[in-house]
């Protein structure tokens, strides 16, 4: 394993920054737990004259755990079912997944 390898699985075990999360691909089946981490960017972009400011939540999680992860998958967090609602993205290394995230109306 390479360094940033252990870099990520040591980020995704501590508790500070990732969580245990139920993950169903396409929200359908028993579901696997795996770590995850969720966070609220914020951006802000230009449109016109005004600057506008825009927040979304996100997912984070290892490659390794959900080789086939992408749009219309679901991962249940502390009890509230969460929906990956775009396309994910892998990192440079192709590591872990990057994804917007909703959450799921009951």
């Amino acid at each position: 394993m390479t360094a940033f390898g252990k870099a990520l699985t040591a980020m995704f075990a501590d508790g500070n920054m990732a969580v245990a999360a139920l993950y169903r691909e396409k929200g359908v089946g028993a579901g696997v737990t795996i770590r995850a981490a969720r966070y609220s960017p914020t951006g802000t972009f230009g449109f016109a004259q005004s600057d506008i400011i825009a927040n979304g939540e996100q997912i984070e999680l290892r490659q390794a755990d959900a080789p086939r992860f992408g749009e219309g998958d679901t991962l249940e967090i502390d009890g509230v079912l969460w929906c990956v609602t775009g396309d994910p993205e892998r990192d440079p290394l192709g590591m872990s997944w990057v994804a917007p995230i909703e959450r799921a109306i009951p």
